[in-house]
């Protein structure tokens, strides 16, 4: 998914003018979304060993987590790698309707600030597609991939509303 394609629906950009006010932040939170996200889902594919290294991995600047705020209730997050300009989800969770969503839009948003270019998705789903996702070809993600395949991105942590999302950058 490309980070400039991000599609923000009629329905979460109502919700986002009328709805309860959600705040973002990015790396605020990684163990607290990594757990939501695997709490209840069997069978448990995020072990113990594997959420220590995704820690250590987030620790070193490499994993990342957004979160959606409503309050100090955490109502969403995704989380996941970044690797050179390229971000690969891992996961992602909600509380309340469309926030996984805004998570994403949100971590696209400040991925492109970051310099990054895509969003690996790693499956293909009617919902990724409502965000814009498409599938690409091996060869142009094998490319996309190698640009800057060393190099650490920070995203921006710092809390913003997620109305701003609703700008002429997220279309």
């Amino acid at each position: 998914m490309k980070v400039q394609h991000i599609h923000i629906g009629r329905n979460v950009r109502k919700r986002l003018r009328h709805g309860p006010e959600w705040t973002t932040t990015a790396n605020h939170s990684f163990q607290r979304v990594a757990e939501e996200c695997r709490h209840s889902r069997e069978p448990r594919w995020l072990t113990n060993p594997l959420l220590e290294s995704l820690l250590d991995l987030h620790q070193t600047g490499w994993a990342h987590s957004v979160e959606v705020w409503e309050g100090d209730d955490l109502v969403a997050g995704a989380f996941g790698i970044a690797i050179g300009t390229t971000f690969s989800g891992d996961s992602m969770f909600n509380r309340r309707p469309d926030a996984a969503r805004v998570a994403v839009a949100d971590l696209a948003a400040r991925l492109a600030q970051a310099g990054g270019v895509a969003i690996d998705a790693q499956w293909d789903s009617p919902f990724l597609r409502s965000l814009g996702a498409e599938p690409m070809p091996r060869e142009r993600y094998l490319a996309v991939l190698a640009a800057g395949s060393s190099r650490r991105l920070a995203l921006p942590g710092q809390a913003r509303p997620a109305r701003r999302l609703l700008g002429p950058a997220v279309t």
